[in-house]
């Protein structure tokens, strides 16, 4: 398990505090464990977490998201043959359900430690949806203490930003602001066809200018209110004209949207 030490060098060296490093320990273990199962070649790993721990994002997160092709017996199944897994590393773990719908199953990872004061919580989400782009194989490369053993199966950046639009238009989060503006930058764009499929799935179509505009209006408090604790002290300064800057991507998008 991490030590104490670690945990305040890699504090100091990320510029978050120690919950957050201490929560993607967590996470990293979490996937180092579900990726050595033979069923996890048909869950696809997505979502902000993702973007930062794969490819690039300096944006921490707080949640696990997953696409899978599995049946809800064998998901529940496997996440408690992981968990238990976990335990035997680190004492503290528990996993609570927390959803079970048509679309999707949930869980909540607790860890309660004498660290903190409060339990620290990761949202394990599992949407049962079919990916429209092949799955990315990558290993993740991190300056954590674990000897990441597994593979990870990934959506492609670009089936990512569709989901990352889809969800903007649905919850409308400062943090998805930051992800768009993120895959903009380098260079990821969404076709046509791959974002209608998405929004078809939640009865949206999309309209380039009301997208946009949203993004333009939407309020800096709540921005900064719910980006700037997951983000490293240097990249929050790009939060007050992180809404100009994706903005500037507005002609590009649509030279790529076809």
């Amino acid at each position: 398990m991490i030590t104490k030490r670690q945990v305040e060098n890699l504090s100091l060296y990320f510029g978050i505090d120690q919950i957050t490093i201490f929560r993607e320990y967590l996470q990293l273990i979490f996937l180092n464990y579900l990726y050595q199962e033979k069923k996890s070649e048909r869950i696809y790993f997505k979502g902000g977490t993702c973007l930062h721990l794969l490819y690039g994002s300096p944006r921490f997160s707080e949640d696990l998201d997953f696409s899978v092709d599995l049946g809800k017996k064998e998901i529940k199944l496997l996440v408690k043959k992981v968990v238990k897994k976990i335990q035997k590393e680190i004492s503290g773990i528990t996993l609570n359900f927390d959803y079970s719908g048509k679309k999707s199953l949930r869980y909540k990872l607790k860890y309660q430690g004498k660290e903190f004061k409060y339990p620290l919580t990761i949202r394990l989400d599992f949407t049962f949806e079919k990916i429209l782009l092949k799955p990315k194989v990558v290993k993740i490369e991190t300056k954590f203490p674990i000897n990441f053993l597994s593979l990870v199966l990934s959506l492609k950046e670009e089936e990512i930003l569709a989901e990352k639009i889809r969800a903007f238009l649905l919850r409308a989060k400062g943090r998805d602001i930051f992800d768009l503006w993120y895959l903009f930058s380098e260079n990821i764009f969404v076709k046509k066809d791959i974002l209608e499929k998405k929004l078809k799935k939640v009865n949206l179509k999309f309209n380039q200018e009301t997208f946009f505009e949203k993004i333009k209006k939407y309020p800096l408090s709540k921005l900064k209110l719910d980006l700037a604790k997951f983000l490293p002290r240097p990249y929050r300064k790009i939060i007050p004209e992180l809404k100009e800057r994706i903005l500037e991507y507005k002609e590009r998008f649509q030279d790529n949207f076809f």
